[in-house]
């Protein structure tokens, strides 16, 4: 395996014609907006590369044979634990999977004259306010860890992403994070407090958060497990459509791997 450059990130985009499963967090990585790094499999004349995340995430472009899979997954094995996003259908030959996950994407979002928005809006309780967050309210959220992580720091976050919450009085009931943006398609996610769950509080943050992406000419992305039905029946709620299958292989970390 090879190193890829900053410099060079721009022409792996060839090897990812037909944009794969979680391609928001792909393209932020090749623009340069989340971390992670990349190989390919010879110089010159590459005919496969894979990108790994620091989020863990993991993606394979152009045409990797098993040998270069199993090599880059060896490495890549080293220091970090693996999602890698694969296709429904056969496995890699090796190495294989310490556990696969059924997720679901959604690429498509209909909402006719922003009705199902407004409706999310309503689910604001009295007294409650949205909130875009910033550095200091950042420092209460329940997922300042994770943006941090995806984004590389709490400060690469509040530079390329957006995030909102839902308060009540000085509570942080809901949070609504978008961590990576690429080409004009945004990645959303959520968390509610557990004491606050099953109330259409999320709804109503994610709503501010699809406004707020949509009004600078961005569309959102969803995916989740797909065991995941909470999460499955909120993308429906805010007009996510047309699902499609996709999964995830995990792979723990293993120094071993890499010399097998």
């Amino acid at each position: 395996m090879f190193p890829v450059t900053p410099e060079q990130l721009t022409e792996l985009r060839a090897f990812f014609a037909d944009p794969p499963p979680n391609a928001p967090m792909l393209y932020a990585f090749l623009d340069g907006r989340a971390p992670g790094r990349a190989f390919v499999d010879r110089l010159g004349d590459a005919g496969a590369c894979v990108v790994a995340m620091n989020y863990s995430f993991v993606f394979f472009g152009g045409q990797p044979t098993p040998d270069f899979i199993h090599e880059a997954l060896g490495w890549l094995r080293r220091d970090q634990f693996l999602h890698v996003v694969w296709p429904v259908g056969g496995l890699p030959r090796s190495p294989a999977p310490d556990q696969t996950v059924d997720r679901i994407e959604y690429r498509q979002r209909i909402d006719f004259a922003g009705a199902l928005l407004r409706q999310a809006f309503l689910r604001i309780p009295e007294g409650g306010r949205v909130r875009r967050i910033d550095a200091e309210l950042m420092k209460r959220c329940m997922w300042r860890e994770e943006a941090a992580f995806a984004a590389g720091s709490i400060v690469e976050f509040l530079l390329h992403g957006v995030g909102f919450c839902l308060l009540i009085g000085e509570e942080i009931v809901s949070e609504a994070y978008s961590c990576f943006w690429g080409l004009d398609r945004v990645e959303i996610a959520t968390i509610t407090h557990r004491d606050h769950r099953g109330k259409g509080y999320a709804a109503a943050v994610c709503a501010y958060l699809i406004d707020a992406c949509e009004k600078i000419g961005f569309s959102t992305y969803w995916s989740c497990d797909a065991t995941n039905m909470p999460s499955r029946r909120l993308a429906a709620r805010l007009g996510f459509s047309d699902p499609c299958n996709y999964r995830l292989l995990r792979y723990r970390r293993s120094m071993a791997a890499a010399f097998a």
